[in-house]
């Protein structure tokens, strides 16, 4: 049996050359950057390994790989900084002409094979562990005091029996989930190009990928009073946000959820109408009345919808809500949701590539009422263009805000019928509504132009307006838009396992890519569902008959 400590090494890249390149950089951040704490998104990438390619020209090409997407992605190499008004930027120095790889080997070791590893789902237990990341990661990095900066990415490449995982960490100021998803694409690519120099070379580097000017402060577009928020979803804090994640990590639970496709199908179909759209049968309550006949929703709103019913039942305990006082609660509780608004946000500038327009939809129909338009006179404003390109590595989510009354959320469950359909669907058409209304160009340019009149550009000062942290409320966001299952190949077979590799927060679900063809997964795979709860929730949540239908626990 393994016993050996892990060894390690690094391997410098050079990622600047001062003969030919500027002897600094720097790379400030969009509006939407701004609003994303200053933490990292830390991944792994779980990869089989059968022997046939030699481990170390493994490690070579891919640092390889690395350093041209470096040199088109630029800002990865560099540091995160602030200017004396707290806005940030990433900075490479004249003495970071070269970029750290950190290679562990833990063949000799415990740590469990990559058929151990596949024959256990990837587990939460294995794969979330910060040790499988580069030497100085931190959740929740600060500032150090000498002025080095904060890294913006961390690389460790991990060498297991039988397989390779890989470690990125990349701050979130500079990305969101779908930015590490085209960063991965890329580095895919180039590397899968080395290894196999007849196939296809990458395609060539568009400028526009990594132009954050069009989702920057526009000078010319007079402030509005930051004391008032533009959107529900989103608040001014006067003392800043919150620094840490505000549970110790002995008080949290992680687990990873699972539903089959056929079940995401059943579940699909009961939040769904009872009958195809304008077919003339039953008439839709009038709170389904959106676009069209307001009945359709999609496979993410119906999940989303369990998930945020059984969430917030497994947290009433903590707040000492009895299930005889329940019927007549109608506190509002509200689910968070990030989405991608790339097809959607509105820029004022011109990027430096062509990017084409989407149409937009209709105007916004408020789900509550209290958005306004009267903030903004069209006639004063520059005219945008919508949406930026897809491979736009950058900030690109809004957060939608879907709210109800605690007793209509956690209605009991009926026999569904076209007279008393599931409790689920007037759930999913909220949520469904509530994203329709917040990605539309005309509330992204009035929520662009409120977090830019906040102080500091809205760095530090704006936050989400929900009471996740050991509170009702539930976020929740969906990396089913992710295609790293189909792009991450770097040359010696697909991506197996994608895994959030740090303590998840209270109150985060997650909804994982589909793990395809080729990832040993079977005909009926469907959706990994990753959620982090305070330890006794997680206990309850557990016991959730309505959940246990529907998921079952993966990995351990």
């Amino acid at each position: 049996m393994p016993h050996s400590s892990a060894s390690t090494r690094t391997i410098q890249i050079q990622v600047a050359d001062l003969a030919s390149d500027p002897p600094e950089e720097v790379y400030p951040i969009s509006i939407l950057d701004a609003i994303m704490r200053k933490i990292s998104n830390p991944i792994t990438l779980t990869y089989s390994l059968d022997g046939t390619v030699d481990d170390d020209t493994i490690i070579s090409n891919m640092c390889t790989g690395l350093q041209r997407v470096m040199k088109e992605y630029r800002f990865l190499a560099g540091c995160v900084h602030e200017d004396d008004n707290g806005q940030s930027y990433s900075k490479r120095t004249r003495s970071q002409t070269h970029f750290t790889v950190h290679v562990k080997d833990l063949r000799r070791t415990n740590y469990p094979s990559y058929a151990e590893l596949a024959s256990r789902h990837f587990p939460v237990s294995e794969l979330e562990n910060t040790d499988l990341l580069a030497p100085g990661f931190e959740p929740f990095p600060q500032l150090p005091a000498d002025g080095s900066g904060i890294p913006v990415t961390l690389v460790q490449l991990n060498l297991i029996r039988g397989g390779l995982i890989i470690g990125l960490a990349i701050n979130h100021r500079f990305v969101d989930a779908r930015g590490m998803d085209n960063i991965l694409a890329r580095w895919a690519e180039h590397t899968r190009s080395i290894f196999h120099p007849d196939g296809p070379a990458p395609a060539p580097f568009d400028p526009s990928w990594n132009d954050r000017t069009p989702l920057m402060a526009n000078p010319t577009i007079p402030p509005v009073d930051y004391r008032t928020p533009a959107v529900p979803s989103m608040r001014w804090m006067p003392d800043g946000t919150a620094p840490g994640a505000g549970v110790e990590p002995e008080q949290m639970a992680s687990q990873i959820w699972y539903v089959p496709a056929s079940k995401l199908k059943a579940l699909k179909a009961l939040a769904s109408s009872t009958t195809p759209p304008n077919k003339g049968a039953a008439a839709i309550p009038d709170d389904d009345d959106d676009d069209d006949d307001g009945s359709w929703v999609s496979t993410n709103d119906a999940l989303t919808a369990l998930m945020w019913r059984c969430i917030t039942r497994s947290r009433l305990a903590l707040h000492g809500i009895t299930p005889e006082s329940l019927a007549d609660d109608t506190r509002p509780v509200a689910l968070m949701n990030a989405i991608d608004v790339r097809a959607y946000v509105p820029t004022t500038t011109t990027t430096t590539s062509n990017t084409a327009a989407v149409p937009s939809p209709s105007p916004p129909v408020s789900p509550s009422g209290s958005d306004s338009d009267s903030d903004t006179d069209p006639a004063t404003l520059p005219s945008p263009t919508i949406g930026v390109p897809a491979a736009y590595p950058g900030n690109s989510v809004m957060f939608s805000r879907a709210t109800l009354p605690l007793n209509k959320l956690l209605h009991p469950t009926p026999t569904p019928s076209p007279a008393s359909p599931s409790p689920l669907r007037p759930i999913a058409l909220t949520i469904r509504h509530t994203i329709t209304h917040y990605r539309h160009p005309t509330l992204l340019a009035r929520a662009l132009r409120w977090i830019s009149s906040c102080p500091r550009g809205g760095v530090g000062s704006v936050d989400m307006a929900v009471d996740v942290v050991l509170g009702l409320d539930v976020i929740a966001t969906s990396w089913r838009v992710l295609r790293a299952y189909e792009r991450a190949d770097f040359g010696f077979g697909g991506l197996k396992a994608l895994r959030w590799a740090s303590a998840v927060f209270d109150g985060y679900c997650f909804l994982y890519p589909t793990r395809g063809a080729g990832t040993g997964a079977g005909a009926d795979e469907g959706v990994e569902v990753y959620l982090g709860l305070e330890r006794g929730c997680m206990e309850r949540l557990r016991g959730d008959g309505e959940l246990a239908e529907w998921v079952e626990v993966r990995g351990g």
